[in-house]
């Protein structure tokens, strides 16, 4: 598995495409991703990515990141320069407090990491639906991410997803089981 940033049409054939990174953690940039990750099952990319992280100021827009990521095709964290140094504690008010995002699904309250902690255990419990839905997506060429119009051309409300995140569905085709999101 290659997970690489854009190198152009045909690319999808031999990497993880992924939707770069966000902006900033805000619930709009969560409301575009499933949207992003249908439409670029459109191009090929069936097997999309995503930067899961979490605003240390908003513990319920990362848990929320993290159930959504949970049906995704490639579950990964991402930080953003902590290890590196461009995102360093800072001292305020006579106290360290983080600037940085949180990428380690338990280093929360202990409610969203009870939350966080199901919602991976329901991604462990797909991996054999994942793991054959692989093997039908290199068989077929069609990805595990679907977007609904491509089940079910003939319904119009199929075709209605936004990027602002309105009715952003789509279909995670395992054999023998229908995960819809």
């Amino acid at each position: 598995m290659v997970l690489a940033r854009w190198g152009g049409m045909g690319t999808h054939r031999y990497q993880v495409g992924f939707s770069g990174d966000v902006e900033s953690l805000s619930w709009e940039n969560l409301a575009y991703q499933p949207y992003f990750t249908l439409t670029a099952a459109n191009v090929g990319y069936g097997y999309w990515s995503h930067d899961i992280e979490q605003p240390s100021s908003d513990y319920e827009m990362g848990t929320r990141w993290i159930q959504w990521a949970s049906v995704s095709p490639v579950f990964r964290s991402h930080e953003r320069g902590m290890s590196g140094g461009s995102c360093a504690d800072t001292l305020q008010d006579g106290q360290a407090r983080s600037q940085c995002s949180i990428v380690e699904p338990w280093n929360v309250p202990q409610a969203y990491a009870n939350i966080n902690r199901d919602a991976m255990r329901r991604r462990v419990q797909l991996t054999p639906y994942i793991y054959n839905a692989a093997r039908q997506a290199y068989d077929t060429g069609v990805g595990l991410v679907r977007p609904m119009y491509f089940e079910h051309p003939e319904i119009d409300a199929a075709y209605g997803a936004t990027p602002q995140g309105d009715f952003s569905q789509y279909v995670i085709v395992f054999p023998d089981c229908l995960f819809r999101n």
